[in-house]
């Protein structure tokens, strides 16, 4: 997809070795066939290698969450090249990260921090499962709920873009890990593995960079790369790939490479629908 930064799949602190390589191939095989979605899958490792995102280091990083004030804290332990900071709270809260600090200076404070002691700062966008209405209820079905308000998608693009403002003009690298858990609640709803069935309010949200766009999951992920690209050109977008989306979360079944390769195949033909 256009502006696509990188992929993130994360292991949790008891994956075994098997289960390790089973997430290592089915990363592997996601971004392959996102790049080429009419590659054959096949169960032989895939040889092809994804560019790297303009200005990420050629170097692995490694990284953690670090608040606000704790760069220097945190370059001082080891020599971590990322810090994490979730921006939460929901829209039409009160609570969001907007109202950390006065008009949403959070994010220029934490990147300019960051930068000034060269570490990269990945921000985790996770506001659409705690606004309102649909934080009251089950996270899937909340989600859905909150895409199809008027009110609060309204005042979500209005937040990312806000975002978006406050990320323009650094000088470090500063990267938007996108809603972490919504791609994956899209594409279960989702019918063949295709974002544009899934609704979702975009251009009739109201806000008008958005005008034009689909009422669908594949009109979200443009919206977010055309706020992005008016407002932010500096920064990376990044999407997370979680490895239950398809029905068989790999972390708990072991499939053989053959059933990796293919699980890893519908969730690239999802990613590949966003447009």
């Amino acid at each position: 997809m256009a502006g696509l930064g990188s992929a993130l799949l994360n292991l949790g602190p008891d994956a075994g070795a098997d289960t390790e390589r089973s997430h290592r191939l089915y990363l592997q095989y996601a971004a392959r066939d996102a790049a080429s979605p009419g590659t054959t899958v096949t169960p032989a490792p895939a040889a092809t290698t994804v560019p790297l995102p303009r200005g990420w280091p050629a170097a692995l990083q490694l990284g953690r969450s670090a608040g606000a004030g704790a760069a220097r804290d945190l370059r001082a332990q080891a020599s971590f090249g990322i810090r994490y900071q979730y921006l939460a709270g929901g829209v039409n809260t009160g609570n969001g990260w907007a109202t950390w600090n006065p008009d949403g200076m959070f994010v220029s404070n934490y990147a300019r921090e960051s930068d000034d002691t060269g570490l990269i700062s990945v921000f985790t966008y996770y506001m659409i499962a705690q606004s309102p209405p649909g934080k009251a209820g089950d996270e899937a079905a909340g989600v859905a709920t909150n895409l199809a308000t008027p009110a609060t998608m309204k005042a979500y693009w209005e937040d990312l873009r806000l975002f978006f403002q406050r990320a323009a003009g650094q000088s470090g690298l500063v990267v938007l890990h996108v809603e972490p858990d919504l791609w994956g609640f899209a594409q279960h709803r989702a019918h063949g593995d295709d974002a544009a069935t899934v609704a979702a309010l975009v251009g009739g949200s109201g806000l008008a960079e958005l005008s034009g766009l689909p009422d669908t999951i594949s009109g979200f992920a443009r919206a977010v790369v055309r706020l992005r690209d008016r407002y932010a050109p500096n920064v990376l977008l990044a999407y997370h790939l979680s490895t239950w989306v398809t029905g068989t979360d790999i972390a708990l079944s072991d499939p053989g490479d053959a059933q990796v390769a293919a699980l890893a195949a519908r969730s690239a033909r999802c990613y590949a629908s966003l447009g």
